[in-house]
């Protein structure tokens, strides 16, 4: 059965003690879609500036991955993050997000897209969150996904989102910030 996931679309910079990398491809979305696309079709939905190569993610094509819904926005610069990891590799320290095209985004699930029995919804606001769980078809799955961007900048939002879907998945550093 086919997941549709809705989420960011970046360029990373990220260091840790391994080493650096500048502008690597990133996003909840191309993750979750690199994990999926070994046992699913996938459909990705996101938004990038034209500053995107999509060559860059012709691993995903290569397995399958639906790309067609990343829409490209002319002018705009791709969402931005820069982060730092420090003994522990689960504790992302963010230096900056720039969110860019991503605080205008605004998914629409058609077609193959809405048909599809899984819904991944993934780094977004909770407010887009809630109006891609009103777009999804009957009897889809959906599974959201949180960040503490979120948690701390729009709570309220993400609180009420949460009763409308199937599972949430938030990690330990994620949860804790929570309370």
């Amino acid at each position: 059965m086919a997941i549709t996931v809705v989420g960011s679309v970046a360029l990373d910079s990220i260091k840790s003690d391994a080493g650096s990398v500048e502008l690597a491809v990133g996003g909840s979305a191309i993750h979750f879609a690199n994990a999926a696309s070994l046992g699913s079709r996938v459909h990705v939905i996101g938004v990038v500036g034209d500053d995107f190569s999509f060559s860059r993610l012709d691993f995903l094509e290569k397995r399958g991955v639906d790309l067609t819904g990343i829409e490209v926005v002319s002018g705009g610069k791709t969402f931005f993050w820069k982060g730092r990891y420090e003994d522990d590799m689960n504790k992302a320290i963010s230096e900056v997000t720039e969110l860019n095209v991503f605080e205008g985004f605004s998914p629409v699930l058609d077609g193959e897209r809405r048909a599809a029995g899984f819904l991944f919804l993934a780094n977004i606001h909770p407010v887009l969150q809630k109006h891609v769980v009103a777009q999804r078809g009957t009897g889809t799955f959906t599974i959201l996904d949180s960040m503490n961007y979120w948690i701390k900048n729009a709570r309220v939002q993400l609180a009420s989102v949460i009763p409308l879907v199937d599972g949430v998945v938030l990690n330990d550093q994620e949860i804790n910030s929570c309370t």
